[in-house]
């Protein structure tokens, strides 16, 4: 098994918008965890700024996450139809060299 990758994302909400994305992450966490190449998924509120999510997930390649993202999209679940929810839009990153 490879090392993996890590996807990060930040999301920053309007005020009052952080209830409405918390409450449908565990539906859409439960179909994440059974695409090919899901490692894990967590989502982390900020303590100074609680509309602010961190989302860290892991995956087995980064392949396997574009198809998980595509896919997510396909279906209008991804990110476009959280817009009106965004303060700015979601900040992505992947990681994939270990350094120490």
């Amino acid at each position: 098994m490879s090392n993996g990758i890590f996807v990060t994302i930040i999301f920053s909400l309007k005020p009052g918008a952080a209830e409405q994305l918390i409450s449908v992450m565990p539906g859409m966490f439960a179909e994440t965890r059974t695409k090919q190449g899901f490692r894990s998924i967590k989502a982390i509120r900020s303590h100074e700024d609680p509309n602010r999510i961190f989302v860290l997930q892991e995956w087995n390649s980064v392949e396997e996450y574009q198809t998980y993202f595509a896919w997510r999209n396909a279906r209008n679940e991804g990110f476009a139809d959280m817009e009106a929810m965004l303060a700015a839009p979601p900040v992505f990153d992947i990681w994939d060299q270990q350094v120490a």
